[in-house]
């Protein structure tokens, strides 16, 4: 029996004594007093009232204050934020503050201390700069008192605001109240105002949701601060203006530096370098290959070192017509050891299972295959004779990178129009620019006007579409001339080498003699 009673006694202690419930964590109360000074700050003390139970909160919390707004005019701006304090139950505790996007994460509490659980106060004081929205009729504080980001519910939110000089609540033409996710607007139902026209929730807040207020007065209470001297369109066009003339400057000076030839005295000379062929002696002195005369050159030296003899097949007079002058072209049975190497490939190709080779369309194939091998071996034997110099042009692109930075930290909005037009539009226009010219270290007045035309071009419909976006065009008119400096100098800093240099001597020396000791007997 006695054991029968013990029994009982342990099922009634579970059935019948209630066993602890734990609390659930929440914030109990959060209240916010908002004081608007006159010169258009705002300070904002804070208390938030949580039932710590150590699930979310274990060594403190993390505020989230946002640092970028929209204004009237849809622009985003910079918000200004200064911490003057923090408390936890009325006492100082460790905190710390970082920047997260468009965000200032403010950290309370020590990473060593655990938080007992139970009822505990957080108290914030700050300072905001930057809020007020000012219009044409009356200004306006649009303001989320609590934020989106808490990850347990609110039971209760108030926020009362203070105009300068004036009790909580007085002053204001217009109060409004949003509860609930962002974005959205509720019910009249879901707050209140109280008689000192607070705000305040009367339903629980879930996860994800917050109050925002937004509290109107007449002009004139606020003072308007005047917009930052560094956010006037001059001194964008001032930044513009000292970027094209640093790119400018720079490549003027790198192209006087290692953009031109070496100097050298030009003789006549009786014969082409040893070694080198009529084709290679025409590309060394242009830097390009000439079609029309590519094979036709190489094939007359083959035939005066008698790798082959030319035979005139066609052109005979008939009455008035003319039959188009045609040759072929034979083998020799010996292959002189003096031959180029492009002279060699040429010869290979052309005589490639033949004795014989008609100089016409239908060997079209055979003649193309030759001209490329012609290239291929001219450019393998001179090696090569000039340079890009590329390199004083990533110098003009750090210019421009700093001008595009300087356009960020010298204006007063987040994201600054100038600066997105100028940096995107001069990625376009400096890839433009670098496009190489046909003729290294040549700038005929049709290239020239070709690669400034599409330089106006990009530059036309980027001030066009700044304009139609409110701004000044003028900065990135002289941020595009820059890139028009870059598209002008980019061909000019093609330069022959030593290498280059001697050839293109040796071949107008050639030229030299030919014209005036030759003549007569060319024509």
């Amino acid at each position: 029996m006695k054991k029968l009673y013990a029994v009982l006694s342990v099922l009634f202690l579970f059935l019948f004594v209630p066993l602890p419930v734990s609390a659930a964590e929440e914030i109990l109360d959060y209240k916010q007093l908002v004081s608007i000074q006159k010169n258009s700050d705002l300070r904002i003390k804070e208390s938030i009232k949580i039932n710590v139970e150590n699930v979310n909160v274990t060594h403190g919390i993390i505020r989230k204050i946002p640092v970028v707004r929209t204004d009237a005019q849809r622009r985003r701006r910079p918000v200004g934020f200064a911490l003057d304090g923090v408390l936890l139950d009325g006492e100082k505790v460790p905190c710390s503050i970082e920047r997260a996007g468009s965000e200032c994460l403010i950290r309370i509490g020590s990473a060593d201390a655990v938080i007992p659980r139970g009822i505990h106060v957080f108290t914030l004081f700050y300072t905001v700069r930057g809020e007020i929205g000012f219009f044409e009729d009356h200004d306006e504080l649009y303001w989320n008192v609590t934020g989106n980001e808490w990850d347990f519910p609110i039971c209760r939110a108030s926020c009362a605001v203070q105009l300068p000089e004036t009790a909580f609540g007085k002053g204001f033409t217009a109060i409004e109240w949003y509860v609930g996710s962002f974005g959205e607007k509720g019910s009249k139902s879901d707050a209140l105002l109280t008689a000192e026209n607070a705000v305040q929730t009367l339903r629980t807040l879930h996860p994800g949701e917050g109050l925002t207020i937004a509290f109107g007065w007449k002009k004139g209470i606020v003072d308007q601060p005047p917009l930052p001297k560094l956010d006037d369109p001059k001194t964008h066009s001032v930044i513009g203006m000292l970027v094209f003339l640093a790119v400018f400057s720079w490549l003027f000076y790198a192209w006087n530096r290692w953009g031109r030839d070496p100097v050298k005295p030009v003789i006549p000379l009786f014969h082409a370098p040893e070694g080198i062929s009529p084709a290679a002696l025409a590309y060394a002195e242009k830097l390009e290959f000439d079609d029309r005369t590519l094979l036709s050159s190489d094939i007359v030296d083959l035939a005066v070192k008698g790798a082959l003899t030319i035979e005139r097949t066609g052109g005979e007079r008939k009455l008035i017509f003319k039959t188009p002058v045609s040759y072929t072209l034979h083998k020799t049975d010996t292959l002189p050891e003096n031959l180029t190497e492009d002279e060699r490939q040429l010869h290979s190709r052309l005589f490639d299972n033949c004795d014989a080779v008609d100089l016409s369309c239908e060997q079209y194939e055979t003649l193309n295959s030759a001209k490329i091998s012609v290239k291929t071996a001219c450019r393998q034997q001179l090696g090569r004779l000039y340079e890009n110099n590329t390199a004083p042009f990533s110098v003009a692109a750090l210019f421009y990178v700093l001008g595009v930075a300087l356009l960020y930290f010298r204006s007063n909005e987040l994201f600054p129009l100038d600066m997105f037009a100028c940096g995107i539009g001069g990625v376009i226009m400096f890839l433009t620019a670098m496009q190489r010219g046909k003729k290294p270290g040549q700038l005929n007045f049709g290239t020239f006007f070709r690669r400034i035309l599409l330089q106006i071009i990009f530059v036309g419909i980027g001030a066009l579409i700044v304009v139609s976006l409110g701004n000044n065009p003028f900065p990135f008119v002289v941020f595009g001339a820059s890139c028009a400096a870059v598209s002008v100098f980019r061909p000019l800093m093609q330069a022959r080498n030593e290498r280059g240099a001697e050839l293109y001597v040796a071949a107008e020396g050639l030229k030299m003699y030919m014209t005036a000791a030759e003549k007569d007997r060319l024509e």
